[in-house]
């Protein structure tokens, strides 16, 4: 598969070590067997792939990232299951621990998308702006898979007069 024409900036494996996939200035991702034999070419990119990560219990569900575009793909059909388009480059996304939702950062905006697996489609859930700093050419440059416990509303802590319990566990 490999081309001296097309450089590699991206690479991911399932997680149960049976397939990587790997992306480049093609604007393609290659999914490979342990063996070295493309099995997947998968299409639909229009810059580099610049991240490739499989999801983390349906090792047949890749997402990739080129420029702005996010595209979830199914490896065995070759067929993209959904897309996201962002205003700014995406500089990092990651499957949340379950597979539910995609962290997405670009420039400096954090996004989560919830992930639906039944008829496909990212919907936005969650987004935070990054405070200017006058800095244009600063933004946030990674995040990591959240527990869902870290999007849900803090509970209330009736023993303290109603305060709030903080993500964290501390005092609001």
């Amino acid at each position: 598969f490999a081309s001296s024409a097309t450089s590699y900036w991206a690479v991911g494996a399932d997680h149960q070590g049976s397939k990587i996939a790997v992306g480049g200035s093609d604007g393609c991702v290659h999914v490979l067997e342990r063996s070295g034999n493309e099995t997947a070419l998968l299409t639909g990119h229009t810059g580099d792939v610049t991240h490739v990560e499989f999801h983390p219990y349906d090792g047949n569900l890749l997402l990739s990232v080129a420029r702005k575009q996010l595209l979830i793909s199914d490896t065995e059909t070759c067929s993209r299951v959904a897309s996201y388009d962002s205003k700014q480059f995406i500089s990092d996304v990651r499957w949340n621990y379950d597979g539910s939702q995609v962290l997405v950062v670009a420039g400096g905006e954090v996004s989560v998308l919830t992930w639906s697996s039944i008829g496909g489609g990212l919907s936005p859930f969650l987004t935070w702006q990054a405070p200017p700093d006058g800095d244009e050419g600063e933004g946030i440059s990674c995040c990591a898979p959240a527990p869902s416990s870290f999007l849900q509303p803090p509970r209330r802590n009736k023993e303290r007069g109603g305060g709030g319990e903080g993500l964290c566990g501390g005092s609001v």
